[in-house]
């Protein structure tokens, strides 16, 4: 097995992570429960969500003085909107946009998008339909990236960037909501330090800047725009009041009235509130000027106390709604003009927010909507409040709005909702990167409810990164349940799901790979029944695990052609090409170890290839690229192999995806080997030696593997005979054949350069065994045949020296294998002059030579 997949660990892992996260068509296809958390439409015209546009404004009075202080602050790109509640901030941001004619990028954040992969899924959202039509959409924060987040951030900004045309703003509305630890601080800061300068970027907040953008500060890309410059003048508290001269008032109320507005010092919404206020003259303001939300639930009392029931029931009923529809409201309500009184509220501009679309969609200003969820908790019987929460949960996931609905059913303690929701929305969450968000959800559900519900503990398990060894035996744990469960109730789908959970949990721990065989027997059964009633992408999902299986652990399986027969019929289906890169990675392995490596041979691997294309993401370019990287010095090509690894370095590098650079490395380090440039090869192991205590036990065996062929090539000995002890130290117990031959022939081999015939051939013979199998591993069997013949005909032994090369050599021909690991040039040399000498596989051998840069040799 080649070093190069010391750190294999790693890719496997982001294959865990993201095999589950491929799309919701893993899902039961025919599953009612399955729908999208995504707006229900498609494509670029799809809905957004209201929190993703601009509200729509009724007529309101303009305030020329505040557009020209914005004017002044766009000398700096990032302008920092600070107020109170109810000061007018997104109503001056919404004006001066449409009075600059800007177009805006408009997010408006709460504490749920705090959870840094749920930011950068709406970011990606709000860009599609300001984006020409042909631009990729951004990318979603999935596991691969989150050693390499602050890369991640530069490269979907300033894709963000180059998509948007510069008449389009940025607008971060409700910042202050983002949770004072959450990540999106630091990492929105260096994303918009990476927009240029002509870009405008407005941020609306209750509060000052977090210490994250002190560098925005410093670099002068960002100004504070002071909040006291958004209280009314006396003028433009005139222009508001012109705004409802059509409700009369005394002269008494009038000079209440301004008395009343000297109080609140410019305060919108408390002048807003005086304005609906029929009987102004009676309020009295001074005690509640501590506290904008006392002082709104003082004013808004009298003033819901003065609405209509219809409205009041209206408003009450739909307090529970971040986005309300007029159908909403209806349902809610039970009142059929519902609508017309959420138009009536915004044109009055009564803190209600309307966004355009199909339907339109109301929001109400925060202080309004805490002010009647203050209200309905106080007055309405707890029967009716959590009647009113189901109710409203219920119209909010049928409208889209699952996030809000799963919350009000985790505040109503409706557990059976949770589980629905985890169950429907788990896939596309998975595919947006939202692991966090999942596992919240989950952990809201009862201990109890969890350990019985088979759905819960598969997707617990599959929104659990496998960062180390303890959390790959969680995980392991949790689909091992979940698949007994699935098992009890007879639920197939279930059943197959979990098993690939439980089986690549043990190929991921690179220890104790045996556990796998008792559940292969279970597979294998699966395997061979063509009657196994499974949707294409969860058979794929499938046979996936079990080509893992066969390539890693099972090389000699005699179902390996049934297990690729069955995935070329499926191909057809399969469209995500990081399933696809998966896939043709173990087919890969597969043909260097069974003898397929001809062109002519690995029709399979090389269909899939093709069907993979060139424009692929990231992680799926590297792992396709290693995969060919690996075929390289096996067949020989060495200039392709020693030029491959740089490449997905960079890639690693470029797109923040650092996991995958240790198992990289043994790409480099493999050919230089091979090539016997030792010193070449010490920078590509300097990248491997950091990682040596997060790697499992078998993976830590090949780092000890390369340094000992390192050691072998400067011909320090001794060094490379105890670096082989380590690593057959610590690959004890993890029960993999590949790694036991490649240690023991390593062995065998430096013993004879000590002297010490008898010792190595015990160790080749401790392998015999396992080499021998006839469809097993056809490389390993090379390799043990090239050693036995170096130390019989270096022992005078031509006979069976010459046999086992023969052996070899012949093997190596027809599976196409020009692969010679541990061998210096000049024994190398010797041995194939001998070769020639003998006219052993003549045309062959001169090509091996050529290759790997061996000179002939005379036998003297």
């Amino acid at each position: 097995m080649p070093l190069a997949d010391f750190s294999r660990n790693r890719l496997m892992l982001a294959m865990a992570c993201l095999a589950v996260a491929r799309s919701e068509k893993l899902f039961i296809r025919n599953n009612t429960m399955s729908k999208r958390m995504d707006p229900p439409t498609t494509g670029r015209n799809r809905q957004l969500p209201s929190k993703l546009t601009p509200p729509t404004l009724p007529k309101i009075v303009p305030r020329p003085r505040l557009f020209r202080e914005l004017d002044r602050a766009r000398t700096r790109p990032i302008i920092w909107i600070t107020a109170p509640p109810g000061a007018g901030k997104t109503t001056l941001a919404a004006s001066y946009l449409n009075a600059r004619r800007l177009r805006p990028l408009w997010y408006t954040v709460d504490e749920r998008d705090g959870d840094l992969a749920t930011f950068f899924h709406y970011l990606s959202l709000s860009a599609r339909p300001l984006a020409p039509r042909n631009s990729p959409p951004l990318s979603h924060l999935t596991p691969e990236y989150l050693q390499g987040v602050s890369v991640f951030t530069r490269n979907v900004f300033e894709a963000l960037d180059a998509q948007l045309p510069r008449s389009v703003a940025l607008v971060v509305d409700n910042y202050h909501t983002i949770p004072a630890d959450s990540s999106v601080h630091e990492m929105l800061a260096l994303g918009l330090s990476h927009l240029v300068v002509e870009r405008p970027v407005l941020i609306i907040s209750r509060e000052e800047p977090p210490s994250a953008w002190a560098s925005l500060l410093a670099s002068r890309r960002m100004t504070r725009f002071d909040g006291r410059m958004l209280r009314l003048t006396p003028a433009e508290s005139r222009a508001i009041i012109a705004l409802y001269r059509h409700r009369r008032r005394d002269a008494f109320a009038e000079k209440a009235m301004a008395q009343a507005v000297a109080t609140l010092d410019g305060w919108m919404a408390g002048l807003v509130l005086l304005l609906e206020e029929a009987t102004g003259s009676r309020t009295t303001l001074a005690s509640y000027e501590q506290s904008r939300q006392a002082m709104f639930n003082f004013l808004g009392a009298e003033v819901f106390a003065r609405m209509d029931v219809n409205t009041q029931e209206v408003l009450l009923s739909t307090a529970y709604c971040p986005v309300v529809t007029g159908a909403m409201a209806t349902e809610l309500s039970s009142h059929r003009d519902a609508e017309s009184c959420l138009e009536t509220l915004y044109q009055r501009r009564y803190f209600v927010e309307r966004h355009d679309g199909s339907p339109a969609s109301y929001t109400y200003h925060p202080l309004l909507q805490d002010f009647l969820q203050h209200r309905v908790q106080q007055h309405w019987p707890t029967e009716r409040l959590a009647a009113l929460r189901t109710k409203t949960a219920h119209l909010l996931a049928t409208a889209g709005q699952v996030e809000a609905a799963v919350d009000l059913s985790i505040d109503a303690q409706d557990h059976d909702a949770v589980a629905q929701a985890i169950i429907s929305h788990a896939p596309s969450l998975l595919r947006q990167g939202r692991f966090a968000l999942i596992q919240r959800w989950i952990h809201t559900v009862p201990p109890e409810r969890r350990a019985n519900d088979p759905w819960l503990l598969y997707w617990s398990a599959c929104a659990s990164p496998p960062i180390n060894a303890a959390a790959l035996e969680q995980i392991r744990v949790r689909q091992e349940q979940a698949y007994r469960l699935f098992e009890a109730r007879g639920e197939r789908t279930g059943q197959v799901l979990a098993w690939a959970g439980v089986v690549k949990a043990i190929i991921n721990s690179w220890d104790r790979l045996g556990r796998v065989d008792p559940w292969m027997e279970i597979g294998e059964v699966w395997l061979k029944d063509p009657s196994t009633d499974l949707s294409p992408p969860i058979r794929f999902e499938f046979l996936t695990a079990v080509l893992a299986v066969y390539s890693w652990c099972q090389l000699d399986s005699p179902l390996t052609p049934l297990a690729r027969e069955e995935l070329d019929k499926i191909l057809p289906y399969i469209d995500d090409p990081f399933a696809l890169a998966e896939i043709y990675s173990h087919s890969v392995h597969l043909d260097l170890y069974r003898g397929t490596n001809h062109h002519a041979k690995n029709y399979f691997s090389t269909r899939i290839r093709n069907q993979l294309g060139d424009n692929i993401p990231p992680l799926a370019q590297i792992v396709s690229d290693h995969a060919e990287g690996h075929a390289f010095w096996h067949r020989g090509d060495m200039e392709r192999a020693l030029a491959s690894a740089y490449p997905i370095i960079e890639l690693c590098h470029a797109q923040g995806i650092y996991f995958l650079i240790g198992w990289v490395a043994g790409l480099g380090a493999y050919p230089r080997l091979m090539l016997n440039r030792p010193q070449e090869a010490e920078r590509y192991l300097a990248m491997v030696r950091p990682l040596y205590d997060q790697l499992p036990p078998l993976q830590r065996g090949y780092v000890h593997f390369i340094k000992a062929w390192h050691a072998y090539l400067v011909g320090d000995f001794r060094s490379a005979l105890y670096e082989c002890e380590q690593a057959d130290r610590v690959n004890d117990g993890a029960q993999c054949s590949l790694a036991e031959i490649d240690v023991r022939v390593a062995r065998a081999m430096t013993c004879h350069a000590l002297g010490n015939d008898e010792e190595a051939h015990r160790h080749l013979a401790s392998i015999e065994a396992e080499v021998q199998i006839a469809d097993g591993n056809t490389f390993g069997r090379c390799l043990w045949l090239l050693a036995k013949a170096r130390l019989h005909l270096d022992a005078g032994r031509d006979s069976d020296g010459l046999a086992a090369l023969r052996a070899a050599l012949t093997l190596a021909a027809e599976t196409g294998q020009h692969y010679l690991p541990w061998w210096r040039p000049d024994e190398a040399a010797r041995l194939l002059a001998r070769a020639l000498e003998e006219q052993i596989e003549p045309a062959f051998v001169s090509l091996l030579i050529r290759n790997l840069r061996c000179f002939r040799v005379s036998r003297g």
